[in-house]
């Protein structure tokens, strides 16, 4: 059996191993397959590996398949859909029994976890959706591109929570007039207008009627429309004096403005888009935060059509490394028939090169997003049956809830990046506190290779207390980039040294 010692040097971020890795005692590590995703991640495993001597190999026959202990969550496309459920419900039933804070909390945590559980994923089922309404689609869509750019200004899951309150409610004093301005085909008559000025002032008004009281939300809401140079409404501001998030919220919204269809014109394509917004920098908008908007969100965005080089016609799927090289998937034939296996190509290379963009009506064809990010019944392979790689972990951890400040010790019993499965034994519970509860979210803190982690966001999803135990699975809500490392090598590493072991 041949086998070979490599370094470090030797594992490529974003390529495949096209081995199994082992340490020098002959553990398996990493098994075939297995992506570091970044720089940070492969500097996270240089620190890991310092117990196995930061020496490896390749063990060129053997191959262990991931184990099968698993929770099944839903997936991202379960997700939106609550999303513009809630919305709906949301706006049919402005009544004063109505408990807002609670109906968009609700969709701000949805929206969040789908952000963290798939970026690309979320902008372009969103982007690819027509069957939503303008009105429905609009501020969902707003809303994740705000949250997607409040990421990369690292600011903190309360604040970006705030923010998309804000960006889903800042016009829900005109959603009857935005349904009717999407028939009307002459212009603004003087009190639409008027309405139209007046309608951050008068969404702030029904927020407050409802109880909202977070300040960075109704804030964000009374500025939305106020633009960088001063030329806003409905207070004038300028520069500076425009909240951060205001001006967030502003950008996003002015770009999913232009991207969308309505019924009086076609959607802008999001080239032309970005173009548009790099002319208003300064002006409009915030000059920074249009820069970092163009380089995170890229001239291509997923979701979007695009003919290549080789004369085949692609859906973008995930934004690439520089904002004009996305990663697409062939959905026509370079002659001009179906592809019924989408394949992915890489527009960084010459002959996949994206030479132009393209709309629907372009196209023409129905497209299914599952089989394009592989869920449903178009996964790739069974072991994409579960979303993340899990295994039988057994680690202490404790559970805190915010609001009270009660904890209670646990048992995680599996885990993943994407969530874990918590025991807790019934009698923790007999000091009057509840059991955990689904929807609502917790914080936990448990301990994986000597680093502490804390205050993690987890929301229960499911529940079953039996035996004197609950069993409650839930999701992570904002790991960061480390911690999402940290676990992801942990679960591979580990579960490797258990199936070894057994």
């Amino acid at each position: 059996m041949e086998s070979r010692l490599i370094g470090l040097k030797d594992i490529r971020v974003g390529v495949p191993l096209t081995h199994p890795v082992y340490d020098v005692h002959g553990k398996l590590m990493l098994q075939r397959g297995y992506v570091v995703r970044n720089e940070g991640e492969l500097r996270m495993l240089n620190d890991l590996m310092t117990p196995y001597a930061k020496t490896v190999y390749h063990e060129f026959e053997q191959d262990l398949s991931a184990g099968e202990g698993s929770l099944m969550v839903e997936t991202p496309f379960e997700i939106i859909q609550s999303v513009t459920d809630n919305y709906n419900s949301l706006v049919k039933d402005t009544s004063e029994k109505l408990n807002m804070s609670l109906r968009v909390n609700q969709i701000t945590d949805s929206i969040q976890q789908c952000c963290y559980d798939d970026e690309d994923l979320s902008l372009g089922a969103l982007y690819m959706d027509r069957s939503l309404s303008y009105t429905v689609k609009h501020p969902i869509h707003t809303a994740t591109v705000a949250e997607i750019i409040a990421r990369r200004l690292n600011r903190s899951s309360e604040w970006r929570k705030s923010l998309i309150a804000a960006v889903v409610t800042m016009n829900i004093s005109i959603v009857e007039l935005q349904n009717v301005l999407l028939r009307q085909t002459l212009p603004l008559t003087q009190s639409q207008r008027k309405e139209i000025e007046n309608h951050p002032a008068k969404s702030v008004e029904m927020l407050e009627a409802h109880g909202v009281k977070d300040e960075l939300w109704l804030r964000t809401v009374m500025e939305h429309h106020e633009s960088y140079d001063g030329g806003g409404y409905p207070m004038k501001l300028k520069g500076e004096e425009i909240s951060e998030s205001s001006r967030v919220a502003r950008l996003a919204d002015i770009y999913c403005t232009m991207v969308s269809e309505r019924n009086y014109r076609g959607p802008l394509y999001a080239n032309e888009a970005m173009k548009r917004i790099f002319l208003q920098k300064g002006k409009d908008v915030d000059e920074t935060l249009a820069m970092l908007f163009i380089k995170h969100l890229g001239i291509y965005p997923p979701g979007s059509f695009v003919k290549l080089k080789n004369k085949e016609v692609a859906v973008v799927i995930a934004r690439g490394k520089l904002a004009n090289t996305p990663v697409v998937k062939t959905i026509l034939k370079a002659n001009g028939f179906p592809s019924s296996n989408p394949i992915k190509r890489d527009t960084s290379e010459d002959d996949y090169a994206v030479v132009e963009m393209l709309s629907y009506s372009d196209v023409n064809l129905h497209i299914n997003p599952h089989k394009l990010w592989g869920f449903s019944d178009f996964e790739k392979s069974p072991a994409k049956k579960r979303r993340h790689s899990r295994f039988i972990a057994n680690c202490s951890a404790v559970v805190k809830e915010p609001e009270t400040g009660f904890s209670v010790r646990s048992l995680i019993l599996n885990f993943s990046v994407s969530g874990c499965l918590l025991k807790i034994s019934t009698m923790a519970f007999a000091t009057g506190h509840e059991s955990l509860k689904v929807k609502r979210v917790y914080e936990l803190q448990f301990e994986i290779f000597d680093k502490h982690l804390k205050n993690i966001r987890l929301q229960i999803k499911n529940s079953k207390i039996t035996g004197g135990y609950q069993f409650a699975g839930g999701q992570f809500l904002d790991l960061t980039e480390d911690e999402k490392s940290l676990i992801r090598l942990y679960v591979e590493i580990k579960g490797n040294d258990k199936k070894v072991s057994n």
